[in-house]
């Protein structure tokens, strides 16, 4: 936690790949992830 206020990230579509890559790198600064219609697979 830095002290500051975590925000929710949300991202659609290929924003929802640059969601989960900036949450993988850092993850201390996001509270929650909302990922809508993402191009990944699992």
């Amino acid at each position: 936690m830095t002290g500051k206020p975590q925000p929710f990230l949300i991202g659609h579509s290929m924003g929802g790949m640059t969601a989960a890559v900036v949450a993988s790198r850092k993850p201390d600064l996001i509270k929650r992830v909302v990922l809508a219609d993402p191009p990944l697979s699992v």
